[in-house]
């Protein structure tokens, strides 16, 4: 069978037809549906990439701020019960692998979903007013719970497309908004950087 072109998928995409990637009597061929899942991801992974990298960064240095600069090495003891677990594995790990630069290590380490819940209901005196909403670059009337909710919904799609599931049904466009509205608020006119056009080839610098 021969694969399906780049310019079907992105037809069959645009028509909204593989919302389940269904496969029976005259729906459509998994090949395809696969295959148009794949090209979805590779177009939404530059844009979670980049906001996750700049979510860690910004919120590790909002709570380096408040709590000291030791916060990932001894500070677990301020955050609650699970995260407090989370960082103290980390940490362990990041221990027995003798790394040097502790501190980034774990940093780097941390899964997207410990920095989104971090802006849960229940950080929202202990870690979202004295810290992480000075994370965020832009004055905003947004509610914590509005940072949160546009958070685990990056964090659902970003876990779908690791482990290789369905995301066929989500309209791309509202997606990178959602994103775009996180990295503005970080950091405005970082979200360019996402819009890089992946297939352009990188040279060295002669």
């Amino acid at each position: 069978m021969s694969q399906p072109s780049s310019c079907k998928i992105c037809e069959l995409l645009n028509s909204h037809k593989l919302a389940a990637m269904q496969v029976s009597g005259n729906i459509f061929d998994p090949h395809v549906a696969y295959r148009a899942n794949q090209e979805l991801s590779g177009r939404l992974w530059p844009h979670i990439a980049l906001l996750e990298v700049g979510v860690r960064n910004r919120f590790a240095e909002a709570l380096e701020k408040k709590f000291g600069d030791q916060f990932f090495l001894d500070g677990s003891s301020a955050l609650e019960a699970r995260l407090s677990e989370r960082l103290r594995f980390a940490a362990k790990q990041i221990e027995d692998k003798g790394l040097t630069n502790k501190r980034n290590a774990i940093v780097s380490s941390l899964s997207f979903g410990f920095w989104a819940m971090m802006l849960n209901s229940r950080n929202e005196t202990k870690l979202w007013v004295p810290a992480l909403r000075h994370a965020f670059r832009i004055d905003s009337s947004e509610p914590r719970q509005s940072y949160y909710d546009k958070m685990r919904r990056v964090t659902i799609l970003r876990n779908r497309i690791a482990h290789h599931e369905n995301i066929l049904y989500c309209d791309e466009e509202s997606e990178i908004e959602n994103i775009v509205w996180l990295l503005e608020a970080l950091e405005p006119g970082s979200s360019q950087f996402a819009k890089l056009d992946q297939d352009i080839p990188l040279h060295p610098v002669e």
